[in-house]
């Protein structure tokens, strides 16, 4: 059951990369969202099938809060900034 969470993580991301893409056109955001939501859902699968537990998903949630942190950044210094 320690699958669900990677799962769930997973299908956020995808579900918000399609949403930024959707709403801004953001090609970055699609690419990211679901990307990164594949990498979660590969690393729910892995333990699986190996039967161990493996760090991937603690790799890309500190992966996804830097990401986020760039990206936050960079949207405040474009709006505030002008």
């Amino acid at each position: 059951m320690a699958y669900r969470p990677s799962y769930t993580m997973g299908a956020i991301c995808a579900v918000g990369g399609v949403v930024g893409y959707v709403t801004k056109r953001s090609v970055p955001s699609l690419i990211a969202g679901l990307g990164i939501g594949a990498l979660y859902v590969l690393g729910g699968m892995i333990p699986r099938t190996i039967k161990r537990g493996t760090p991937i998903p603690l790799s890309l949630s500190i992966l996804s809060v830097g990401m986020g942190t760039y990206y936050t950044k960079k949207i405040y210094d474009q709006r505030f900034n002008d």
